[in-house]
């Protein structure tokens, strides 16, 4: 995982609501996921420890991402836990992550069957990518798959 803004459309596509950022300080990128309840959830990627005073001004993370002291794992780890906090199955790989360009007739019938089944994660996985609705997203693209 590259960066805070991968990760949160990860997160985002297990419905829930994500914002990235970065510190002014360092490195270090954060994802803020909201969940309905109203519960709050702060994931912080980073080479180093947080700084004592930052965490206090700014808050503690709640799951550390990184190869540090404190941190609590990969971001595998905090899919997976950030899964069992909200009771949501964990996106490791958006489906639809491939290039365009190159998508073959097979997975672009995999990807419609996907939305058949169960349309409401076909569009948060559209929302994602930048479409709202997975119709938009196909409508948008579907020239760009071959043999469609």
């Amino acid at each position: 995982m590259k960066s805070a803004k991968q990760l949160a459309r990860l997160i985002d596509a297990m419905g829930l609501s994500t914002e990235s950022d970065e510190s002014g300080l360092s490195g270090s990128q954060y994802v803020t996921v909201t969940v309905e309840a109203g519960n709050v959830y702060k994931l912080r990627m980073s080479d180093h420890e947080m700084r004592p005073t930052y965490g206090l001004t700014r808050g503690y993370a709640d799951f550390e991402i990184g190869n540090h002291q404190d941190a609590d794992g990969d971001w595998k780890a905090a899919i997976r836990w950030l899964a069992n906090k909200t009771g949501r199955k964990p996106v490791f790989a958006l489906r639809n992550s491939f290039n365009l360009r190159g998508l073959k007739m097979a997975d672009a019938a995999a990807m419609h069957c996907r939305w058949l089944a169960d349309e409401m994660a076909a569009d948060r996985i559209a929302q994602a990518w930048g479409s709202q609705t997975y119709n938009e997203f196909w409508n948008a693209h579907c020239e760009q798959i071959r043999g469609w």
